[in-house]
């Protein structure tokens, strides 16, 4: 068990989770609206005026139709990330929750729960003591130990989860997913393994620096929000 996450399980604020939901929906709602404008405020007078001739007409009518069809890509990955962030936040509260009350349990019991989320072997019922093995004691601190190692790893599963469920909906290309396939953190077992590693590398590559996927989401949202 990784100290770390246990730590992070429990001190982590999710306001900012939160928030970031928010702006999701509140982006989606206004892309949901976008698609029927543009066709009708820009691409249908486009299309009526008519005078799209010469070389350049097929390559102007191609891009005239990938502008309607990322304005809806953009719309289905929206909706998209408002599932997977709405499922990863549920989970990551009853998680935090769920490890409270393990270790007020355990305490209950007379184990002692270390800041680090190790019970402590030679403690009990507050007192330094020689604990032999499989005693009563023993037996609570082992129990104790398995049910918080359970819920972290519960934790750290709905974290990768969320990560790779996003960046799966979102895609590495350079245009919008058109058919984003996770609306929850509990599909990722179809993403193989190969898809997997390259998602990977690309959240390490772009840590820090912002994704180009995340760029055209923060540009869609200003555009939407118009």
């Amino acid at each position: 068990m990784s100290t770390t996450f246990y730590q992070e399980i429990l001190e982590t604020d999710l306001a900012p989770l939160e928030t970031l939901l928010t702006q999701w929906r509140t982006t989606h709602e206004a892309l949901a609206k976008l698609p029927r404008r543009v066709r009708d405020e820009m691409l249908k007078p486009l299309r009526d005026k008519g005078y799209w001739e010469g070389a350049a007409a097929p390559y102007a009518w191609r891009m005239i139709d990938d502008i309607e069809r990322q304005v809806d890509s953009a719309t289905k990955v929206a909706k998209a990330a408002i599932g997977v962030i709405e499922d990863a936040l549920g989970e990551f509260k009853a998680v935090k929750k769920d490890l409270q009350d393990a270790v007020r349990r355990a305490q209950e019991k007379g184990v002692f729960i270390q800041a680090s989320g190790v019970a402590a072997t030679t403690v009990f019922n507050g007192r330094c003591k020689e604990i032999a093995k499989d005693s009563p004691e023993a037996k609570a601190i082992e129990a104790a130990q398995r049910e918080i190692n359970d819920i972290v790893r519960r934790g750290i599963a709905a974290d990768r989860n969320m990560a790779f469920a996003l960046m799966s909906d979102i895609g590495l290309g350079q245009w919008f997913n058109p058919n984003p396939g996770h609306s929850s953190i509990d599909t990722t077992n179809r993403i193989r393994t190969r898809t997997r590693c390259a998602r990977a590398r690309a959240r390490t590559r772009w840590a820090g620096t912002g994704s180009p996927a995340a760029g055209r989401a923060t540009a869609s949202t200003t555009t939407a929000t118009r």
